[in-house]
């Protein structure tokens, strides 16, 4: 019984050796591993003297021929009879201010502003005093000319001059007055269409801010600012891209360049028009993204601009791979300067040299690689 025990472990063995070697697979060698071709793309040396880079900014769609509406007075928007799009004329009444409450009766004429009641009364009170002195006058003179001797002439005279005098503080009562109710009664300089609406009903405002944009006219332009290393491809005449958020896509015309930058951001603002006036334009105060395509060359003649994802970049040592006799070959480069996703390089290789763009993460000096046409 022992030695059958013995026996059926000694067979269990052997079996589990021999199935152990028939299932273990051999790990492939380094040299298999070299030999295995990788698929890469290539641009000759020739060829990489300049990139292609799409410029992209977020560019505002606006009217032409626009203004901006501010409120000359702070309070409560009480009435604001405007909307967004609408077409507006001289003298619209766009947004009625007032310090108290929040009423939006376009009805209600009396302000509750203390400062308009106060000139108010100022002027109520210099038109009783102006009939009071040509009543006064009128009782004077009317005395002067009956003989009596109780009123003399000089009397008549300054009463007639009181009487311009209380016109003069009259006139200048009505003009505060007046300059005070126009400060809250916002209206449209020109005719156009509304492009921006900034504030609603019951908003408070103060002096200064933005009420409403008018166009004077249905044509837009397209305003996006521009950083200083990019400005030079920006020049009057200059055709470029704009794509709506909608995916609305045209051609403009770069016609304005500011001289002078943003204080905030240091970029220089952009305007340009669209070549087409017919196209189908979009909405005024919506986002688009102006787009131009640039050739960008080196600083210095002889160096190459490549990917930065077609150089290996090193603490000591920076290289790039070019193909010879169907293998990958480092060659040593100097970074000169690394501009977005694109690098500046100095390489002594030669014009018709392969340098390997794609998949030159994943090859070694010395891989196999098979160039993908």
């Amino acid at each position: 019984m022992k030695k059958k025990l013995v026996f059926s472990a000694l067979a269990l063995a052997i079996i589990f050796i021999f199935a152990y070697r028939f299932t273990k697979k051999t790990p492939p060698t380094s040299e298999t591993t070299t030999k295995t071709p990788r698929n890469v793309t290539v641009q000759k040396a020739a060829d990489s003297s300049s990139v292609q880079e799409t410029l992209s900014y977020p560019a505002i769609v606006a009217g032409d021929q626009e203004i901006s509406v501010t409120a000359a007075a702070g309070g409560t928007a009480v009435s604001v009879p405007f909307n967004l799009g609408d077409y507006v004329y001289t003298g619209s009444l766009l947004t009625r201010i007032d310090n108290v409450g929040n009423r939006a009766d376009t009805e209600y004429r009396d302000f509750q502003s203390a400062s308009l009641q106060t000139s108010k009364l100022s002027k109520d009170q210099a038109e009783e005093s102006l009939r009071a002195a040509k009543q006064y006058y009128k009782d004077l003179k009317k005395a002067y000319d009956d003989g009596s001797g109780s009123v003399t002439k000089a009397q008549v005279n300054a009463a007639d001059k009181q009487i311009n005098i209380t016109e003069l503080q009259l006139e200048s009562a009505r003009v505060t007055l007046r300059s005070l109710i126009d400060n809250h009664l916002i209206t449209s300089p020109i005719s156009g269409y509304v492009t921006e609406k900034d504030i609603s009903t019951g908003d408070s405002v103060s002096t200064g801010q933005k009420i409403a944009t008018i166009s004077a006219t249905k044509k837009i332009k397209f305003r996006f600012f521009v950083d200083a290393d990019n400005l030079a491809n920006f020049k009057a005449g200059t055709k470029i891209d704009i794509v709506g958020n909608d995916g609305q896509k045209m051609t403009a015309i770069v016609k304005n360049v500011s001289p002078v930058a943003d204080p905030d951001t240091k970029r220089f603002l952009v305007e340009a028009y669209p070549e087409n006036s017919s196209t189908s334009v979009l909405a005024s105060g919506t986002l688009a993204t102006a787009t131009l395509t640039v050739a960008k060359k080196p600083q210095t003649e002889g160096d190459l601009i490549l990917p930065l994802s077609a150089i290996t970049v090193g603490q000591n040592e920076s290289h790039i791979f070019v193909v010879y006799d169907g293998q990958a070959k480092a060659i040593s480069v100097t970074v000169v300067s690394i501009v977005g996703e694109n690098a500046e390089i100095k390489a002594d290789i030669p014009s018709d040299a392969q340098i390997i763009l794609s998949g030159a993460k994943l090859v070694q000096d010395g891989s196999t690689v098979n160039v993908q046409k």
